[in-house]
């Protein structure tokens, strides 16, 4: 079975660009905020996006899907870090 919409209304193909175009802002965010290591993961994804709208195929999408998603969560990961070790040491 091949999708060709999400959620019945949205193209798949438009629904990676809204995040590839929200994941270039982010990297706008980070420079604000001098995180040089959210800077790195989302120039990586950034660029994932990048090739996939040159190449618009399954396989650029697939590996922009996981770029993003393996971004998001080493975000939480080492939020979640922080947050511990923030906390413990009161």
């Amino acid at each position: 079975m091949r999708l060709k919409n999400f959620c019945c209304c949205i193209k798949i193909s438009h629904g990676a660009i809204a995040i590839g175009l929200i994941n270039i802002v982010n990297v706008a965010v980070a420079l604000a905020r001098f995180d040089i290591f959210g800077i790195v993961l989302k120039v990586f994804t950034a660029g994932c996006f990048v090739m996939m709208i040159r190449n618009d195929n399954r396989m650029w999408r697939l590996l922009f899907l996981c770029a993003y998603m393996t971004e998001v969560l080493i975000q939480y990961i080492l939020q979640g870090f922080v947050l511990y070790t923030v906390f413990s040491e009161q």
